[in-house]
């Protein structure tokens, strides 16, 4: 099997496994090729070698962050990295960035400070800004959120059920 075809088959599986949600086809070739290019002896990517190769991933990954995986992988005997771990970690990353995104977006909202948005202001701002919804794709919304008695809906729960389902 020549080698291009065994990194392509390495790729099916590893979206196969993983799915194909987060990132797009091209990606995940360029991130293959970042991985081969730190991988050692075919083991995989040294855990040392962790933020520079996710930084290259055009991931934002600080040092706590990396200090947290490498003890994380380190604690399951693990010191090299399989291109399924990197892309993993990667989604990772990027859905906490799609969360910090949007909670700084919706703090505006938050008219107490307390992680909360009363539901209505949630609804105008889907009714009336970026992408309008429909009151009925409001509805949908709406029927998957548990709103307090205040009619206030918790952000990150928000986040967790609608945005990153």
């Amino acid at each position: 099997m020549t080698t291009e075809k065994k990194e392509t088959k390495e790729i099916l599986n590893v979206i196969g496994k993983i799915g194909n949600d987060d990132f797009t086809d091209e990606e995940i070739k360029r991130f293959y090729q970042i991985f081969k290019y730190h991988s050692e002896d075919e083991k995989g990517v040294p855990l040392s070698k962790l933020g520079t190769t996710l930084r290259l991933f055009d991931q934002q990954i600080s040092n706590r962050q990396t200090l947290r995986f490498q003890k994380q992988f380190s604690s399951k005997d693990l010191s090299y990295l399989t291109f399924q771990n990197m892309i993993t970690i990667a989604a990772h990353l990027k859905k906490d960035e799609l969360i910090d995104n949007y909670t700084g977006y919706l703090k505006f909202l938050d008219e107490n400070d307390n992680g909360t948005i009363y539901a209505s202001e949630l609804k105008y701002a889907l009714k009336n800004t970026g992408e309008k919804m429909t009151e009925k794709e409001i509805e949908q919304i709406f029927q998957q959120l548990e709103i307090s008695n205040e009619g206030s809906i918790n952000i990150q729960e928000f986040l967790q059920k609608i945005i990153l389902k």
